[in-house]
């Protein structure tokens, strides 16, 4: 599961529920219909795409009825402009947590230029999330935002990652440079200079944060986090704390994370 526990100094997350294979809860006789699963959804797209059903494929658009998508726009691209062919498609395993979720698929697809090429066979997770009540898969430019699959990932790691993000965040509050400075891969701390170092990260007081979740894959770690911090300057005390949201980069390395300060820049 995502490590989300709160830890001192950082808002408390709630905790969220194991991973599981979506299932639909029993409805009673006269409920209103359940909105579709995840299966359902996932498997009304893909069947969409496979038969190029354009005003199917249309209503999982995230951008339809704005910046200028329509049904017309979108059809058009779909059938004549998309660069890949979908032949067949496979939604394999499903998880699901609160309104995040993940679908296996495995996916046959050709490029339209091509039409004589041999299709491709691929396999990945999909990312979803629910919107209003309903399952839409994540647009490709806010991907970043959600985790991987936790079939993917490493929970144990997760959590021992989040136990170091801790450590970090307790010496931000505190102003305990050095400390900071040491959770800092020990590939770089020779090109950094420990002065700097900590007149950069003075320059902000750090008031609160709100991890959103922990990933680890193999030796990679991120932590997506919103801090909630002012400008550290007496000239500028007038001015409210401000939140970020960011994707801090940690590396594993010899048994220990670090602050991958490389990998972020």
């Amino acid at each position: 599961m995502l490590a989300v526990l709160s830890s001192a100094g950082c808002r408390r997350g709630e905790i969220r529920q194991p991973f599981g294979t979506e299932r639909r809860p029993p409805a009673a006789a006269d409920a209103a219909p359940q909105p579709q699963t995840l299966t359902e959804r996932a498997g009304t797209l893909w069947r969409a795409r496979v038969e190029e059903d354009c005003a199917t494929a249309f209503l999982f658009e995230s951008t339809r009825g704005s910046e200028g998508v329509t049904q017309e726009s979108f059809c058009e691209y779909f059938r004549n402009e998309d660069p890949f062919r979908v032949h067949s498609a496979t939604v394999g395993e499903v998880l699901s947590e609160k309104d995040w979720g993940w679908v296996q698929l495995e996916v046959t697809t050709s490029m339209r230029r091509f039409p004589t090429a041999t299709p491709v066979t691929t396999q990945r997770w999909e990312r979803w999330r629910r919107v209003d009540g309903e399952w839409m898969p994540v647009p490709a430019k806010e991907l970043d935002e959600y985790p991987d699959s936790p079939a993917l990932r490493d929970a144990a790691g997760e959590a021992d990652l989040r136990a170091r993000f801790d450590a970090s965040w307790q010496a931000r509050v505190n102003k305990d440079w050095p400390a900071l400075f040491e959770l800092v891969d020990p590939r770089d701390r020779e090109g950094i200079d420990p002065t700097v170092f900590a007149e950069t990260h003075s320059l902000f007081e750090y008031l609160d944060c709100n991890v959103h979740w922990v990933e680890v894959k193999d030796s990679a770690g991120v932590v997506r986090v919103t801090v909630h911090h002012k400008l550290n300057d007496p000239s500028l005390t007038k001015l409210p704390a401000r939140d970020a949201t960011v994707r801090e980069e940690w590396v594993k390395y010899e048994g220990e994370w670090y602050l991958d300060v490389k990998r972020a820049g």
